[in-house]
C-alpha cells in the first residue's frame, strides 16, 4: 500500500479519489 500511496502521490497528488477507485477496479497502474 506504501509504494501505490508513493506512486500517487508522484503522479496525482490531487486526484486521490480517483487513485482509490483505480485501486477497487483493479487497475492500479493504468489509473497511474
Amino acid at each position: 500500500m506504501s509504494e501505490k500511496t508513493v506512486v500517487l502521490t508522484e503522479n496525482a497528488p490531487a486526484p486521490a479519489h480517483v487513485f482509490s477507485q483505480g485501486i477497487q477496479k483493479g487497475g492500479f497502474f493504468q489509473v497511474s
